[in-house]
C-alpha cells in the first residue's frame, strides 16, 4: 500500500501515478485514488513477495497539466508467514488457490 498527501488540502492534484519495478524487473505503473476522509492519495503495489527489493517513484500532474515526480525510493518487502499470499495471517485453501489461479502468469 502506498499513500501520497495533499498537502495543500485543496485537492489541487488533478492525477497522481506511481511506478514501480519488483526485483530490477520491468517498471509498472499503477493510478493512485483519493481518499477524502484521509486527504491521502492510495494504490496497491501488487507482485511483492517476502525479500523482493521494490524500487517506486510518484508522478503527480497539478489541474494545469504541471508534472512533479519524485526521486525513486525502495525497500524490501518481507512476508509475515512464509506462504501467506494473501496476507491474512495463515497458510490455508485461500492461498493455494489464488497460486493456481495465477499459475503462469508472468507479471510482476
Amino acid at each position: 500500500m502506498a499513500n501520497v498527501s495533499d498537502e495543500a488540502g485543496d485537492g489541487g492534484l488533478a492525477f497522481v501515478g506511481l511506478c514501480y519495478r519488483v526485483n530490477s524487473g520491468e517498471w509498472w505503473n499503477v493510478t493512485m485514488t483519493f481518499n477524502e476522509t484521509s486527504g491521502f492519495w492510495t494504490t496497491t503495489m501488487p507482485g511483492q513477495l517476502g525479500g523482493s527489493h521494490v524500487e517506486f517513484y510518484v508522478v503527480a500532474l497539478d489541474k494545469t497539466g504541471n508534472a512533479n515526480t519524485s526521486g525513486v525510493d525502495s525497500y524490501y518487502a518481507k512476508p509475515v508467514l512464509l506462504g501467506d499470499i494473501n496476507g491474512d495471517g495463515k497458510v490455508d485453501v485461500k492461498d493455494v488457490y489464488t497460486v493456481c489461479k495465477h499459475y503462469g502468469e508472468v507479471s510482476p
